[in-house]
């Protein structure tokens, strides 16, 4: 089954309001849609220490890649997809396989406060 979107110009991203066509994004199933870095730094505090260090080490590993000459590698014996494309997917089932705000993750941590106990005195003081 293949999706498709139609993505109108005047879209912007439900993270910083910019022009979505602009910047990389991503466009999930519910239509939020988020640039690409905004979905990593919104997402990154959410993961677990081992998906950040992932990520971390994924987004290194793509940029050093990039900026190389495009190698190939053989995923299941049949396709073949560059090093950057493997390394772009692997970034992509980490942080595009649920939207920020619909998926598993939202979910979980809706039991957390908007403002963390040990910055509760200095926004109490700043709302004064």
């Amino acid at each position: 089954m293949v999706l498709c979107t139609f993505v109108p110009a005047s879209d912007t991203c439900n993270t910083c309001d910019g022009q979505l066509l602009l910047r990389p994004f991503y466009v999930f199933p519910c239509g939020h849609r988020f640039h690409s870095d905004c979905l990593v730094a919104a997402l990154t505090p959410m993961l677990s220490l081992e998906q950040q260090t992932k990520l971390a080490d994924l987004q290194r590993q793509f940029t050093v890649v990039s900026n190389k000459s495009d190698e190939t590698i053989s995923t299941d014996g049949s396709t073949s997809m560059s090093t950057k494309d493997q390394i772009k997917a692997d970034i992509d089932d980490l942080i595009a396989s649920e939207c920020l705000y619909c998926g598993e993750l939202m979910i979980e941590s809706i039991d957390k406060p908007f403002i963390e106990e040990g910055d509760y005195e200095r926004v109490m003081k700043e709302w004064a």
